[in-house]
């Protein structure tokens, strides 16, 4: 990202009319210059960074005929800055003419407070607030006991430059002491747990850094099939409601059908899906399909709800995809999904960056009919001079198909379609 504007240590010990002597020196560069075509210029002679001091000290002592040239009661230093090429080529030049005047804006040899603020204005027009982060890292990985790998998590965060990790089967409990149990979080990191209440292995944990604005999700449903926590993630323009799953294999003690599983999980899903926020799902569900997809009755849950698997490459080293990344159909929340197998399991990292700006939505165009303008004696008229009331198809379905076209050519003639946004 470019940083737009001047250095705001250039203001701190500038004189007013420093200030505007500076602007007007800026502003005839972008009068008698395209903003590009100034750029190369300068670049060409070395012009940039410019030595603000030496500017200033030209025009103290260079001024238009008719007019004293502006001079500071004391001696004012500036450093070196470099200014952006963001103040030349703002679209908006509307700042650089006062009133109704065609010339460009000259600030008085007087003392005015209100030329200060103009001079500013102009001076600040190319520096834009810090919007945040626009994305965010996330990574899911099945650590098969992360106990004993918490250094091997760290530099799985710092190589892979990770903001968010879900962690599943930690095989960490609530009996263990908290400097085990917050080892997985590296420094500048938190973690939220969720300890699996009776037997071994299991757990789900989700890594984030300590500057984001996280809370932890309450769930009034209590799966049984499946382990879950989850966070609310608040940015800027998005809320987004992160829940972690691991759903253990059917194979295992835990374990159970897949049909019983989807079965607890739809339920889970409705209530997920109401929470206010844009729902993100991952984990390692271990649903895998025929033909290296998910299982099909899993794929009839997310596709009733309007929601949609996005990982399509192998998360498992025997070559199934069990760990997956579930958002809306219709969301730009998930991008850039990548697996990488980076030893610390059988299962490989994924990640996927998070997407903090909203998009613009579409424009939406609708179709609609004035019902209210149809005149029904017109419209019986119309209707009786269709063929399937002067010769009828004797099948019931190929009349009713007839009758839905009838009654669609007689509203095109009465109340034409129309279209607005």
């Amino acid at each position: 990202m470019h940083t737009y504007g001047v250095m705001a240590g250039a203001f701190t010990f500038v004189h007013p009319r420093v200030l505007f002597a500076v602007t007007v020196v800026l502003t005839v560069f972008i009068k008698f210059y395209d903003g590009d075509e100034f750029l190369q210029m300068s670049a060409e002679r070395k012009l940039l960074p410019w030595n603000v001091a030496a500017v200033t000290n030209w025009c103290l002592t260079t001024s238009a005929p008719g007019t004293r040239p502006l001079r500071c009661p004391r001696a004012h230093y500036c450093t070196c800055v470099s200014i952006s090429s963001a103040l030349f080529s703002s679209a908006d030049r509307r700042l650089l003419f006062a009133g109704r005047q065609q010339s460009i804006y000259r600030p008085s040899s007087s003392s005015s407070r209100g030329a200060v603020v103009v001079a500013l204005l102009l001076l600040l027009g190319g520096i834009e607030p810090n919007p945040g982060p626009l994305s965010l890292r996330l990574g899911l990985i099945n650590a098969r006991s992360a106990v004993a790998k918490a250094a091997l998590i760290h530099d799985a965060i710092q190589q892979h430059r990770l903001d968010v990790l879900v962690v599943v089967e930690t095989w960490m409990h609530a009996s263990q002491p908290p400097a085990i149990i917050n080892d997985i979080a590296p420094p500048g990191f938190l973690a939220i747990h969720h300890f699996r209440s009776d037997g071994q292995d299991g757990g789900v944990a989700i890594v984030h850094k300590s500057e984001l604005k996280v809370s932890a999700l309450t769930f009034v449903t209590d799966p049984q099939a499946f382990e879950c926590v989850g966070i609310r993630l608040s940015a800027t323009s998005r809320r987004i409601n992160i829940g972690a799953i691991y759903r253990p294999p059917t194979s295992s003690a835990q374990g159970v059908a897949v049909g019983s599983f989807c079965a607890e999980f739809a339920d889970f899903l409705d209530e997920f899906l109401s929470l206010p926020g844009e729902p993100l799902l991952c984990g390692d569900f271990n649903c895998p399909g025929s033909t290296g997809a998910m299982d099909n009755q899993l794929d009839d849950v997310l596709s009733d709800r309007c929601l949609l698997q996005l990982v399509n490459q192998p998360t498992h080293h025997a070559g199934n995809i069990l760990d997956l990344i579930i958002t809306l159909a219709d969301a730009n929340l998930v991008s850039n999904i990548e697996v990488t197998d980076i030893g610390l399991s059988d299962h490989s990292l994924v990640e996927a960056d998070l997407n903090l700006c909203r998009s613009t939505p579409a424009t939406r165009h609708l179709k609609y009919r004035n019902i209210k303008a149809v005149d029904p004696v017109r419209f019986a008229e119309l209707i009786r001079d269709q063929e399937n009331f002067t010769s009828p198809p004797g099948d019931v379905n190929a009349f009713a198909d007839m009758l839905d076209e009838s009654v669609m050519s007689v509203l095109d003639v009465l109340a034409p379609n129309g279209t607005r946004r």
